[in-house]
């Protein structure tokens, strides 16, 4: 496909867009700006997904690493793997531990992320 058939694609998309979404010229706004701020970090606050990680465990303790990380929406789970091109979606968190365990050598689980968890960032640099 050409660039300019590209652009002219782009544009009928475009086109179609508008026909869905109503032109807000002449729509007065919700409120002031500070408050719109304000409404805008809550409605993200609220509908933020959940970040986990899916921890492969090698043998008993002896070792671990994070083999990906996953967000979980109010309806489904996606996850992308750290040393591959995985990206998985499902229903639920454990719904995609299948793809990650081997046998009884490595088993896969759900860690929900603590930000609390994490190492303060040395800032002195010693």
């Amino acid at each position: 496909m050409s660039t300019a058939d590209e652009d002219e694609l782009a544009e009928r998309r475009r086109q179609a867009l508008d026909e869905l979404v109503p032109d807000p010229a002449g729509m007065p706004p919700l409120c002031a700006e500070e408050e719109f701020e304000d409404v805008v970090a809550t409605v993200v606050a609220e509908s933020a997904p959940r970040l986990f990680a899916v921890v492969q465990e090698y043998g008993t303790r002896v070792g671990v690493q994070v083999a990906g990380w996953g967000l979980a929406h109010e309806d489904h789970v996606d996850v992308i793997g750290m040393e591959s091109d995985v990206h998985l979606g499902a229903p639920r968190p454990e719904d995609v531990l299948r793809g990650f365990g081997v046998r009884d050598r490595i088993t896969a689980r759900i860690v929900w992320h603590d930000p609390a968890a994490a190492t303060p960032d040395d800032a002195d640099g010693s």
